[in-house]
Formats: structure tokens, C-alpha cells, sequence
């Protein structure tokens, strides 16, 4: 019920559409090329033809792939938060409160404040790019490039802002009064998780990259225009920036919420454990029912709550971090490949 609400009855422009197109072409990829790619690519090659001016520089083609795939991993992503919330439940105690945090969440995601940052990123970028890529440019590819990138970096900004929320979301879930198990087989308390969710919207939010070799070509360009060189290094370093954020502060909020209860149910056990050491010793007689009570304390509660990670030295999480830069790490080489 719940997720058929926040995807069937979305918010947000861009994944309302993508919707929409998906079940009309019973095909989310190729609704997503179909909705602003396509429009994008058939009018600026029609510019091209008809000025003989270069619309499609290397960096301009990467980036504008970004439109064909940015619909589709919008669309993913909801699905991800929604399956996210949906198999946490059960570890929510009040489950009034879970499902208050959900619908308070998934709305928060599609807020309009996005348009906060993006309009004014959106302008910024835009202009960088008019003013270098396109400074020689006929009136009509400058009005295609104008509204082409000011799209995608406005667009681009959902991201941004998505990510800001989800932060928050992962703080108020573990604030939450949610059911913390030692003896989890995923030996973080049963919110490992927490971390894997994060690597997976540092995934999507990876596809960014494609517009980091335009970054590079603008960076590379001899001008008197220095802002325009910074701009693209503040382009790339706020992208490295974000990614990095998207998957240290879930590891380090997930950190401070497991090793205080690791510590204190720790302690409670050696505690338990020395008292019982304390009483056998005490008998001057051997008390056998007392020594395997020792033992089967030590070995299925002691030593099982030892066996508690140390967030977030887990090796499954560092490689599915490794994995979410696996778009930029092939930009990168296709960038050296063609240089």
C-alpha cells in the first residue's frame, strides 16, 4: 500500500513522468532515454547540420549519456528507499513510528526546496558553460545550450538535495527506538544494512561523473577567464565531496549508535562472567553444573558479543563502496584512453 502511494502517486516532476512513460512503454530504460535524451540529441545534431558549428564537443556527448540514465536511477532510487523501509520494519518497536517516519521521509525527498540550490547551480553552470564551450556559438545552439544544461544541472540538484535528506533519514531512523540484537547473523546488531543502503544511493548518485570530462574540457580551455577554471574544479570537487559524505556520515552515525550498547552489553557479560568464575572458585568441591554454566555463557554470550565488527572495518561494505565508483573510475579511463 505504502509504496504504491510514494511511486504510483509521486511528487516529483521528473519520476511522476518516468512513471508515467514506464508503464505506457512497459520499459523503464527506454522510457528514460525516450523522455529527455532523445528531445535533446535530435535537436542539437538538427543544429549542428544546419550551422556547421561543433554542438557535440567529446565532453558534451559524455555528459548528455547522463540524460538517457538520470529518469531511470531516479526511479530506482525510490525503490530502494521504499524496499529500505519495508524490511526494516520489523526492527522498529512502535510501528506507528515507523510508518510516521516513512511517510514523512518519502515526502521530504520530493520536496520542492531542491529548487533552492538548483536554480541558482543550474544558472551558474549554465552561464560557465555558454561562456566557454559555447562563446562563439549562433544565437540558436547558445538558446539550445542554455536550456539543455541549465535542465540537467537543475535536475542534477534533486540528487544533491536527495542526499542531504537521506542523511537525515538514516539519524532519525537510528534515533528511533529500534531493536538492537547482538547476536544478528550480520554481527553489527541488525543494521548493517544502514551502510549497504548509503553504498547503494552513492551508487546512483555516482552516474554524476559523466559530466566531469566537460569539467576537464573547460578547465583545459585557454581563456582570460579565470572563474571559469575554478568553476570547474568546484564542479568536480563538490561531486568527490558529496560521494564521500554519502558514505562516511551513514558509517559514522551507524558507528556511534552501535559501539555505545556493544561496550555496556559487553561489560554487563564479563561482569556476569566473573561473578560465575567467582562462585565456582568459592565451592571447594568441583561443581560440574557450575562449570558448564561458566562455559556456555563465555562461548554463546561473552565471545559471541566480541564477534561484534567494528563498523565499518566490514569488508562487504568497503567493496560495495569500492564498487559505487566504478562510473567514475571508467570515465576517468575512457578520459585517458581518448587523451
Amino acid at each position: 500500500m505504502l509504496e504504491e502511494e510514494y511511486t504510483d502517486g509521486a511528487n516529483l516532476w521528473i519520476l511522476r513522468s518516468q512513471n508515467y512513460l514506464s508503464d505506457k512503454l512497459h520499459s523503464k530504460l527506454l522510457a528514460s532515454i525516450l523522455m529527455i535524451y532523445t528531445p535533446v540529441m535530435m535537436s542539437g545534431l538538427f543544429l549542428q547540420l544546419n550551422f556547421h558549428y561543433e554542438v557535440f564537443t567529446r565532453g558534451i556527448f559524455i555528459a548528455l549519456v547522463w540524460f538517457a540514465l538520470v529518469p531511470f536511477f531516479i526511479q530506482n532510487v525510490f525503490r530502494v528507499i521504499n524496499s529500505f523501509f519495508r524490511t526494516h520494519k520489523h526492527i522498529f518497536l512502535n510501528q506507528n513510528e515507523w510508518k510516521d517516519l516513512y511517510s514523512q521521509e518519502i515526502r521530504r525527498i520530493q520536496s520542492p526546496r531542491y529548487m533552492l540550490f538548483g536554480i541558482p547551480w543550474a544558472i551558474a553552470v549554465t552561464t560557465v558553460i555558454l561562456c566557454s564551450t559555447y562563446k562563439g556559438a549562433p544565437l540558436p545552439i547558445k538558446l539550445w545550450a542554455s536550456t539543455t544544461f541549465f535542465v540537467m544541472f537543475f535536475v542534477g540538484s534533486i540528487g544533491f538535495h536527495g542526499i542531504y535528506i537521506l542523511l537525515g533519514t538514516i539519524k532519525k531512523m537510528l534515533d528511533s527506538d529500534i531493536v538492537f540484537n547482538p547476536y544478528h547473523p550480520d554481527r553489527f546488531g541488525g543494521i548493517a544494512d544502514f551502510g549497504r543502503f548509503s553504498v547503494k544511493i552513492a551508487f546512483y548518485f555516482s552516474s554524476g561523473a559523466l559530466v566531469i570530462p566537460l569539467a576537464i574540457e573547460i578547465v583545459s580551455m585557454r581563456t582570460e577567464y579565470n572563474y571559469l577554471i575554478v568553476s570547474g574544479y568546484v564542479l568536480v570537487s563538490l561531486f568527490v565531496i558529496t560521494m564521500f559524505a554519502m558514505f562516511l556520515v551513514p558509517i559514522f552515525q551507524v558507528k556511534n549508535f552501535v559501539d555505545p550498547r556493544k561496550e555496556k552489553l559487553i561489560l554487563q557479560a564479563r561482569h556476569e562472567l566473573d561473578s560465575l568464575i567467582g562462585e565456582f572458585i568459592k565451592h571447594e568441591e568441583l561443581n560440574m553444573k557450575k562449570g558448564i554454566e561458566i562455559a556456555m555463557h563465555y562461548y554463546f554470550t561473552y565471545s559471541k558479543l566480541l564477534e561484534i565488527k567494528n563498523y565499518p572495518f566490514d569488508s562487504r561494505v568497503l567493496l560495495e563502496f569500492g564498487l559505487s565508483f566504478i562510473i567514475p573510475v571508467g570515465v576517468a579511463i575512457l578520459q585517458i584512453f581518448f587523451d
